[in-house]
This record gives structure tokens, sequence and C-alpha cells, in this order.
């Protein structure tokens, strides 16, 4: 729901998926800190809410809902099991060796590094990830190296 996730959902004609928690984000310039930037933007589509464990289905292709909280109260990331599976996309919870700022309103580093360890690091760890910026990686990988997600 933050701002440089949603300028182009519009354009493409087609219902904007996000969890209930996040549905503020996506209408609110001020939630979603685009207002901040002078340029304000809402998400004007028609916004579907989803909650962890829904389905995902299109022309084909499965997306499971997994809800990472942390990064934003509503984060979450997808999980592709059809045509194809142990694809994540991981969104701004997960990145190479990193994770999501928690920061902005409603983000909590205890929540989200919890919510990750629950729901990524127990996928196979063959997954390839795909976060919402920067480099892949795959589950085992950031089990096994990521900083962030050691044990102390």
């Amino acid at each position: 729901g933050q701002y440089e996730h949603i300028g182009g959902d519009d354009r493409l004609g087609v219902p904007v998926y996000g969890h209930k928690k996040e549905k503020k984000l996506l209408k609110d310039a001020r939630r979603n800190l685009s207002e901040i930037f002078d340029a304000a933007m809402v998400v004007e589509a028609r916004v579907k809410t989803v909650e962890d464990g829904d389905i995902i289905s299109l022309d084909g292709v499965e997306l499971k809902v997994l809800h990472i909280p942390g990064h934003s109260p509503g984060g979450m990331a997808l999980y592709l099991q059809n045509p194809q599976d142990k694809i994540l996309f991981s969104g701004d919870n997960l990145f190479f060796r990193g994770i999501g700022r928690t920061d902005f309103d409603g983000g909590d580093h205890e929540l989200l590094v919890e919510s990750i360890k629950k729901k990524i690091l127990t996928l196979p760890p063959d997954t390839l990830v795909l976060p919402g910026h920067g480099a892949r990686t795959t589950v085992g990988e950031e089990k096994d190296r990521n900083p962030f997600l050691q044990e102390q």
C-alpha cells in the first residue's frame, strides 16, 4: 500500500488486491507516504481485500496470500502455486540479506522478524524469493545468512 508500489495500478484496468489492513493506505495519500513527496496518489481502482491463506486465481495463475505484518500492518507476500511453485513475491518484507523498514506508521520490527520466520522461512529452502526491491535470493540463503533473521 505504500506509494512506490501503487503508482501505476489504475492504468492496468484491473482490481488491486491487498490485505484488508492495507486498504487505508491505498486510499489515503498521507498514509501511503506519497503526499510527503508532493505527488499525492491513491488507488482509484476497485480494491479486493484478501487475508492470510486466501488464493488469488487469475487465468490459471494461483497465488497464496501470506500475511506478513511488521513492515506495515497489512504487509503480505504472494507464494506462486500454479503454474509453477517455489516462487515467492516477498514485497517489502524480505530482501537479499535484509528486511523491510519498520519506521513507518504501523511498523513493528519484532513482528516483522517473527512473521518472516513463521511464514517465509518455513517454505522449502530452494524457494526463489523475488523482493519488492533489489536482488533475488532464496529462502535457504536468507535463513542461513540474513543477519536480521539470525538467532541472537
